[in-house]
């Protein structure tokens, strides 16, 4: 699953995994591309990867999900979110939740 969850995942079912691989394989797959393509630029599928984060963590981490998706709307609405131009702490918070889900 694009290298944020192992596929031997302890705390997902088979069926939850297949429902996940079907839901973010379009953004997996770009992203692998992506990297692939990029050896030497990791920074260059930086927002490919946060699409990916998000898509993942819309059914494993809830909570994390809905702090991302508040900040993400003020920014785009608004340009700031508590000051800041951009998510990275929430996004930081969506990977730290699917790491645990290892």
């Amino acid at each position: 699953m694009g290298g944020l969850l192992s596929r031997n995942s302890s705390k997902l079912s088979t069926a939850d995994e297949r429902h996940l691989a079907r839901k973010c394989n379009t953004v997996a797959t770009a992203y692998s591309k992506c990297h692939k393509a990029n050896p030497n630029e990791p920074r260059a599928c930086n927002n490919l990867q946060t699409s990916l984060v998000m898509c993942y963590a819309a059914d494993l981490c809830k909570e994390a999900s809905e702090a991302h998706q508040k900040c993400y709307m003020s920014v785009i609405n608004t340009g700031y979110y508590q000051g800041r131009r951009a998510c990275e702490l929430e996004v930081d918070g969506l990977k730290k939740c699917l790491s645990k889900c290892k």
